[in-house]
């Protein structure tokens, strides 16, 4: 709106919250600077430092305290509210920990910030059994629910001290527990040296040998006696307990290893083979011991490296809930086998008690009392745990990422300017903490994962919460393939082993009312965004706006004929669900071959043969509604009878930078890439000659590339007009490149690449939707999403602007201020023909240089030896002279007709050694 100056102002609500956006960002540490200062992780205290206080203030303890009528605990510390306690103490009479929680908040359990996992045996008091507790030591009691955990102690190997491992201990604290960590490391410091580095990786290596086996083909079945039988048996048990029951889906070989595996061979090179010990890195005496059973050498080699390694110096220590069931170091068994020993559960009776109120007495009594009794006979447990509070604002944050949450990772969450945020705000001076609960906040908004039951969810939920104009998801679809018609153009690589087709149509009724105007469209697959699905996007240039616009996504795990087929035909049915209305194609609906109005005159697209091939029989299956239309093109028949690919003709052109850039990696002579390049064009002087030409000239490289044309049915076509059945004006006036619908899919893998179904789908339909809210802006308001006019002429002066730049590089290679990505590869090209003339160079001054020396010293000793003739060394020396210069030829020969470089450096070609 306008000023009372004239000047334009902005609402105040926008206005405040403009301010309000800045203030967050001029709080926010290191803003102005993320890329020279990325952000610092949270350290963790080293053992030197003191320990981190685990609440406010010290907690107050009583003594003797009665809590119950019957009840009196000898000991109980009394904590403020916002206590985070990990390690409570505990003894054989029990030991009482009184927190005050905040009244008016979520109740919480205190329990949940202990360090000890705490599970069965575990229960609360049935309802009518609640125990009276006195919280305030004045008489009044409250009657309680009464809960109980048992602390389930530490797995440790059985080759541990177990003595030692098993002192008991009622205090904990991070002092103790550094302090135990650091003696740890010390002892594993004192051993460090090569000869430890060595015989770890060797004892490593032995133990992926026997847990991991050869991955190749069973293609070979093995007999085994039945010790061997045995083994082979007990190695299997082996690796599927380390897969927790998880058998592997697909039987590998079974053969016997030997630094490879016994199938290996120069045919059948997909079995394990170790070339990594070429390298020196392990002790060859110690592997070849151990593949020959030979037990001797194994004591003798052990025995010596005791001093610095001895393998049953290191163990696992772990909590209960640690998933791994064996030690993870290799440890010599009763009958000295080297194995992994399955780990020990050292148990714990420690048993805590929960006192909590009634919801009715919790306003008036926001107490949690805890009694720990009986003490833990394992080590000090590591911490594993977020605090409560820590975990709720957590909680409360993560929904606020909205289509960001199914694919956040802590590493983009410590980079999302939300977190940064509120992080500036709430600790300014303090580093970010670290993420733990994406999955819990995952699993809470999106209940049925994010794949396609996911998808299902969220199609249902915009059912019921959203108006039909405003859905996104339109069609999902789920066949079985088994039966369905494949044609030869059919991508044979799938995204998955899945024998069902399956796809998602994104599309808004927007987007449909765009679409039924669009004369020019573009279509094109990538496969970078989404995880195990293609994505493909029909969009156009909105010639009015001048800005690009996509009218839908379809996102598909297989690149075959029908599979575009049914995509085709689903966006149809949603096109006709949404206006009413189908599409009109020129050559089907048209009056005549001058009618072009309303009309979809020219489809741009790639080789693809399936796409192709859809586009076809989609266009096929319409004309099959007007029998006894007549072709516009060739009156004396009926468009009904068009096979796929002539329907191709009269509407689908290739784009032109794919066939450039295709002809640019052709191996032919460069004479035959300008051959290649002129079938790209409006009409050709001598088309067959040209193309036979290509063949003949080009070699093996030439004749596969004018047979996958000729092969596509559609591509000689799509290259040129005269070929086509495309008029001319619409040839002419159409799209010649697909650049603009690959800066849509490069502009939208901005948004996040790798993503999952769900997450791809609202990252899209965010990114559309913005992009429809700008088109939109610009038509009502006529305000533009940037301050270029949008008028062709500045497109032309860019354009022109840009090809200045690229002859400025090409004249002034050094202190050039922009090389584009084709300028530096023509500079590299250039420097590799520069490399190879400077090595023909080199082999011809060696020539030179070998042959002066024989001439000289000839001519030295013809004066005083006259029958002096060139020795045995001249002559080898002459002859490695003339070899090197022979292979520098040889491979300089190879850049010849590769049409390789700038055509400022020229190839240097001798045929004579001095030439």
């Amino acid at each position: 709106m306008l000023g009372p100056d004239g000047t334009l102002t902005v609402p105040k609500h926008v206005r405040d919250e403009l301010e309000h956006i800045l203030t967050l960002l001029q709080s926010s540490p290191g803003a102005n600077h993320a890329l020279n200062h990325p952000p610092q992780s949270s350290a963790i205290s080293s053992p030197t430092s003191p320990p981190r206080p685990e609440s406010p203030q010290r907690p107050t303890l009583l003594s003797n305290v009665r809590i119950t009528k019957k009840t009196i605990l000898s000991q109980l510390y009394r904590y403020l509210v916002g206590t985070d306690l990990e390690y409570p103490e505990t003894s054989e009479g029990g030991v009482g920990h009184l927190f005050e929680l905040q009244p008016g908040t979520t109740w919480g359990n205190p329990t949940s910030s202990f360090a000890y996992s705490l599970r069965s045996p575990r229960g609360y008091t049935l309802a009518g059994k609640e125990v009276e507790i006195d919280f305030l030591g004045d008489g009044s009691f409250v009657p309680c629910r009464v809960g109980h955990a048992t602390c389930q102690g530490s797995k440790i190997c059985p080759m541990s001290d177990l003595e030692s491992m098993s002192t008991p201990h009622t205090t904990a604290s991070r002092a103790l527990l550094q302090e135990r960590l650091r003696l740890d490391r010390e002892n594993r410091m004192e051993r460090t040296s090569p000869s430890r580095d060595i015989f770890k990786k060797t004892a490593a290596v032995v133990s992926a040998f026997r847990r991991l086996g050869c991955t190749g083909s069973l293609d070979e079945i093995n007999l085994f006696n039945t010790e061997g039988q045995a083994a082979v048996d007990e190695m299997n048990l082996h690796r599927t307990e380390h897969q927790r029951g998880y058998s592997s889906a697909v039987a590998t070989c079974d053969g016997r290893l030997q630094l490879e595996c016994e199938h290996y061979s120069s045919e059948n090179k997909d079995h394990l083979v170790f070339t990594s010990i070429a390298d020196g890195s392990y002790d060859m005496g110690y592997l070849e011991a151990l593949f020959n059973d030979d037990l001797e050498e194994i004591k003798s080699i052990e025995g010596a490296a005791s001093t610095v390694c001895n393998v049953s110096v290191q163990k696992t220590l772990c909590r209960r809930s640690y998933r791994h069931i064996y030690c993870s170091f290799d440890h010599r068994d009763s009958t000295n086998i080297l194995v992994q020993h399955p780990m020990i559960r050292l148990e714990c009776k420690c048993v805590f008690r929960t006192y909590e109120p009634l919801e009715e007495y919790r306003d008036d009594f926001p107490f949690v009392l805890i009694v720990s009794k009986s003490v833990h006979p394992h080590p000090i447990p590591l911490p594993s745990k977020t605090p409560p509070k820590i975990r709720a604002e957590l909680m409360e944050l993560l929904p606020r990422f909205q289509e960001d949450l199914p694919d956040l990772t802590p590493r983009r969450f410590l980079r999302h300017p939300i977190l940064k945020a509120h992080l500036s705000l709430k600790f300014p001076d303090i580093p970010n903490p670290t993420l733990t609960y994406i999955d819990q906040m995952r699993k809470k908004l999106y209940p049925h994962g994010t794949r396609w039951k996911g998808i299902l969810g969220l199609k249902d939920l915009q059912i019921i919460s959203r108006p039909l104009r405003d859905h996104c998801i339109r069609q999902m679809v789920d066949i079985d393939i088994e039966g369905v018609e494949s044609h030869v153009e059919d991508d044979p690589v799938a995204l998955s082993e899945s024998k069902r087709l399956r796809f998602i149509l994104c599309m808004t009724a927007e987007s449909s009312e765009r679409l039924l105007t669009a004369q020019y469209v573009q279509s094109d697959i990538a496969f970078r965004r989404v995880v195990g699905f293609y994505e493909f996007e029909l969009g156009a240039w909105e010639r009015d706006a001048t800005t690009s616009v996509v009218f839908c996504r379809i996102f598909l795990n297989r690149q075959t004929a029908v599979a575009h087929l049914k995509i085709f035909q689903a966006i149809e049915d949603v096109l006709f669900a949404d206006t009413g209305k189908r599409l009109r194609w020129r050559h089907i609906h048209g009056l005549d071959d001058g009618d072009f109005e309303n009309c979809l005159l020219q489809w741009m697209g790639d080789q693809h043969g399936g796409q192709a091939k859809g586009l076809g029989l989609h266009l096929q299956a319409i004309v099959q509604k007007y029998p006894h239309t007549a072709d516009l093109h060739d009156p004396t028949r009926k468009i009904a009878s068009l096979a796929p690919y002539e329907h191709l003709y009269r509407t689908f052109r290739l784009c032109v930078a794919h066939g450039f850039r295709n002809i640019r990696k052709c191996k032919v002579p460069g004479r035959v890439r300008e051959l290649m390049r002129s079938l790209i064009c409006v009409e050709h002087e001598d088309w067959d000659a040209t193309v036979e030409a290509i063949r003949i000239l080009g070699g093996k490289a030439g004749t596969d590339w004018v047979n996958d044309k000729e092969r596509s049915q559609f591509a000689f076509q799509a290259m040129c007009w005269a070929k086509s059945s495309i008029p001319k004006l619409v040839w002419c006036a159409g799209d010649r490149t697909s650049n603009l619908i690959e800066t849509s899919h490069a502009d939208v893998n901005r948004e996040g690449v790798q993503c999952t179904i769900l997450g791809g789908i609202m990252k899209g339909e965010f990114y559309d939707s913005l992009q429809m809210k700008t088109l939109r802006s610009f038509e009502q308001t006529g305000i533009r999403q940037s301050y270029s006019a949008g008028h062709p002429t500045e497109n032309a002066i860019k354009n022109l602007k840009r090809k200045c730049e690229c002859l400025l590089t090409c004249d002034t290679y050094a202190d050039a201020p922009k090389v584009n990505i084709y300028q530096k590869g023509l500079m590299a090209e250039d420097l590799q023909i520069w490399n190879a003339n400077s090595k023909i160079q080199q082999a011809h001054e060696k020539i030179r240089t070998v042959k002066d020396r024989v001439v000289n010293a000839a001519a030295s000793l013809a004066r005083t030896d006259p029958a002096f003739h060139p020795g045995r060394h001249e002559k080898q020396s002459t002859d490695k002279a003339r070899g090197l210069w022979k292979k520098e030829v040889e491979e300089s020969q190879v850049l010849v007709g590769t049409g390789i470089g700038s055509g400022r450096v020229c190839l240097v070609y001798s045929t004579n050694e001095i030439d």
